[in-house]
């Protein structure tokens, strides 16, 4: 029998993800990883409504750990709740509507823990083929936003942390606590990752994909959401060490959005278009809340 040097639990927050927590489930099961062994699967329920319990219930994997919350209380609650149950050298959280096509992924994902001394790692994630033409138009602002993010200190910034699939090293999760209705909790990981001092790695090579909101209902839920998030965070922070980190050097930005512009003038015209209206609706109606009305469109599963 094979003797592992790191030991690894896998946590799923959930919260209506009927669609898709069994073929998430089954993803993370097929994995292949030689560099630490799963100790655990942790899933955590949010009073979920919708049946995701008893998928999971039926889904039949190894060393599956279940907590059903009684009453809604959100991802960073549920997150918490992970980390409290969690021994593990490096702890994965990851959200229950992605879908995971590399058998290598989470081997990819630790590999800045256990190789660069990071203590947090986000995955990059693409967007799934678009099913509507507000999808398509979505979907190219994402590839622009990619292109720069990803050339800014080599990925190593707060936009290509995202909460859909991380790495904690033990020292880390040990020491956060993701605060109560904390929206933008990706955002916060990182910033409280690089404010006390632990390192964060991009890993570029592991990739997740997930859904865009295919309404624009459904858009201006997450983007009025996003928007106002960084508020939030300014009490702890500071607003001046978070403009630091969300700053975009112009010198990156307008190559990109030239050359996005002179190939996609009017689909980038549209965004920008809505771009400005989320922003002047964000001043007149608050999305800040911990338990948040998801986004259906994007909980449709990954079925053409």
């Amino acid at each position: 029998m094979k003797k592992y040097k790191n030991t690894l639990t896998i946590g799923i927050p959930a919260y209506n993800e009927v669609k898709n927590i069994g073929s998430l489930l089954r993803s993370v099961e097929s994995q292949t990883i030689s560099s630490a062994k799963i100790e655990r699967v942790i899933v955590y329920s949010d009073a979920s409504t919708d049946g995701t319990l008893e998928v999971v219930n039926k889904t039949k994997i190894a060393n599956l750990e279940i907590i059903s919350g009684k009453k809604r209380m959100g991802k960073s609650y549920a997150m918490n709740e992970i980390i409290g149950k969690t021994k593990s050298d490096i702890l994965v959280l990851l959200d229950a509507d992605i879908l995971i096509r590399d058998q290598h992924m989470i081997e990819k994902l630790i590999e800045p823990i256990l190789k660069q001394d990071a203590d947090l790692a986000s995955a990059r994630v693409k967007e799934y083929w678009a099913k509507s033409k507000f999808e398509e138009i979505l979907k190219i602002s994402m590839n622009l936003k990619k292109e720069i993010f990803e050339s800014i200190n080599s990925g190593n910034n707060i936009y290509t942390c995202h909460g859909r699939a991380r790495a904690m090293s033990k020292r880390l999760y040990k020491s956060i606590r993701f605060k109560k209705n904390v929206v933008a909790e990706d955002a916060y990981a990182y910033l409280y990752t690089v404010y006390n001092h632990f390192k964060y790695v991009f890993s570029r090579k592991a990739n997740v994909h997930y859904r865009l909101p295919g309404t624009f209902k459904d858009h201006q839920k997450q983007s009025v959401r996003f928007i106002q998030s960084y508020k939030q965070l300014v009490g702890e922070f500071g607003k001046s060490f978070i403009s630091k980190e969300t700053n975009l050097p112009k010198h990156i930005a307008i190559p990109y959005v030239f050359k996005y512009f002179l190939r996609y003038p009017f689909t980038l015209t549209l965004y920008l278009g809505v771009l400005i209206f989320m922003k002047i609706r964000s001043v007149f109606v608050n999305e800040m809340r911990g338990t948040w009305v998801i986004a259906e469109s994007t909980k449709e599963g990954f079925r053409k």
